[in-house]
């Protein structure tokens, strides 16, 4: 029988956490701003939707699924109330809202190759049989997209975007419960009216 040393007893623990931290840092939800190189968010109060209805399968895919594209506007709605934003219509809007959802489908590859002088066969053997060498994953990445833009000039004002992985088959509710998850999230980001 093999005795192992404090240090490769705590390099097993090393590897296992390190394994864990690499598995479960693609699942962390993502916000990404980007500012326009003109006025600022806050110099606007009213806004309106770039398109209010969706019944052009041209113009937007989401015609398909008009209740996700309502339930994004009405959580985008809220959120923009609550900073102090008013919606208006036509010509009386400062700004121009619209936004996209993207999906992509992937897969993931991690592979536990050599830390501290351990490869990952040997680390399989002193932390667990059953951590694999590879693991393969495969994920649906969403992304939120909100875009800000001066109603008149329609130069860019503001974006924000919001990327997490995603459940191949989700209910309504749940699509409802992750817009109204990234819709709080990209709203930390937005000042208030001023």
């Amino acid at each position: 029988m093999t005795s192992r040393t404090d240090f490769e007893v705590m390099k097993g623990f090393l590897l296992a956490g390190l394994a864990g931290l690499l598995m479960s840092s693609c699942a962390t939800p993502t916000v990404v701003t980007e500012s326009g190189p003109g006025e600022s968010i806050s110099d606007y109060r009213t806004y309106r939707w770039f398109l209010e209805a969706v019944d052009d399968p041209g113009i937007n895919p989401l015609s398909t699924m008009p209740e996700i594209y309502k339930k994004v506007q009405s959580s985008v709605d809220g959120a923009m109330a609550a900073k102090g934003y008013r919606k208006a219509s036509g010509s009386a809007a400062g700004m121009q809202l619209g936004f996209l959802i993207v999906v992509k489908r992937g897969m993931d590859t991690s592979i536990l190759d050599e830390y501290f002088g351990s490869t990952a066969e040997e680390a399989i053997t002193e932390v667990d049989e059953r951590i694999p060498g590879m693991r393969v994953d495969d994920y649906r990445k969403g992304s939120l997209v909100l875009d800000f833009r001066d109603n008149k000039s329609e130069e860019f004002i503001w974006r924000g975007a919001y990327d997490t992985n995603i459940k191949a088959q989700q209910s309504l509710e749940e699509t409802g419960a992750r817009i109204d998850e990234a819709v709080i999230a990209i709203f930390e980001k937005v000042p208030e009216a001023k």
